[in-house]
């Protein structure tokens, strides 16, 4: 259901952005990737803002396939 996609979400946003990864030497991918979360004491907390500061473009094709025919 929508929880079970929830912690989906979450734990791949975790992986991917916040989890040490022993192929890059032990950092995280966000600092690979030039983000800086790990300044913050809340990674969490400033990935969420940083993602609303900053939302994704959604694309044309992601927009007309939302839209009913």
């Amino acid at each position: 259901g929508e929880s079970a996609e929830i912690m989906t979400n979450a734990f791949r946003n975790y992986y991917n952005f916040i989890k040490p990864h022993n192929s890059i030497s032990g950092l995280t991918p966000a600092t690979m990737a030039g983000i800086g979360v790990e300044e913050s004491p809340n990674k969490w907390a400033e990935l969420l803002r940083r993602s609303f500061a900053n939302p994704p473009q959604r694309t044309k094709t992601e927009v007309s396939a939302e839209t009913p025919l």
